[in-house]
């Protein structure tokens, strides 16, 4: 049995590109903003079982476990520049929401001549 051969050029829809662009953008920031923060538990326990004996080393720990609990943090203002900056269909709501403060122009009807108020 054989599958029918399709001649799919995936470069001719319009988005496809910038899709898949924005998607490699989103899963690198998150592995990069993430993984630092799941490794670091490890590694301190591992090569320093006694990282928190003295206060030096315990202040140090601290502020590395600070600074990557930061970067998880930054990786949801990444996310939402990143679907700005790939996002058509994005920026378009987004312009849509934030602007519904303007004053909308009321729809009007044309008369209706069967109906009359004599």
């Amino acid at each position: 049995m054989q599958l029918p051969e399709q001649n799919v050029d995936i470069k001719k829809k319009a988005g496809t590109i910038q899709l898949t662009v924005m998607l490699l953008l989103m899963s690198s920031g998150f592995c990069l903003c993430t993984f630092p923060a799941i490794v670091y538990p490890f590694i301190v326990n591992a090569l320093f079982p006694n990282v928190h004996v003295d206060l030096e080393s315990f202040g140090l720990a601290y502020l590395v476990n600070a600074f990557l609990g930061m970067l998880l943090f930054l990786n949801y203002a990444i996310n939402f520049m990143l679907y700005c900056l790939g996002g058509t269909k994005f920026r378009l709501a987004l312009k849509e929401m934030l602007c519904c403060c303007k004053e909308k122009k009321p729809h009007t009807q044309a008369p209706n001549p069967t109906l009359s108020t004599e």
